[in-house]
């Protein structure tokens, strides 16, 4: 796997915006994705086969995450966290722990080698 490659972070688009906005107005946070789109997930692996792997794999969490545990018909439903664009999955996996623990700064091993 590659080492880490410093990224600029360009600002929200306008449908970036749209959609923000309709989750914040509906209280329903949905996307539609196109079938053949594609979307980047930053995880560790042992591997760049494992990591793909991985990242073709949603896991039913019964964690307490931002997102799960979604429930449906009593079982929890499998989710995985995905970006549009390389850099909103890195920034999700940067910030992550930001919001709920307050942390300030990133521990190096949270990014080295996603």
């Amino acid at each position: 796997m590659g080492g880490i490659e410093p990224f600029e972070l360009p600002p929200p688009t306008a449908e970036d915006l749209g959609v923000a906005a309709n989750a914040w107005t509906s209280g329903r946070s949905r996307f539609s994705v196109s079938a053949g789109s594609r979307w980047w997930r930053a995880l560790t692996a042992k591997s760049e086969a494992e990591a793909r792997s991985f990242a073709e794999v949603c896991y039913a969490s019964p964690n307490n995450c931002r997102f799960s545990p979604i429930e449906a018909a009593g079982n929890i439903v499998p989710a995985a966290y995905a970006g549009s664009t390389r850099e909103t999955a890195l920034w999700e996996l940067v910030l992550r722990r930001v919001r709920h623990e307050g942390i300030r700064r990133v521990p190096r091993h949270e990014t080295r080698n996603r």
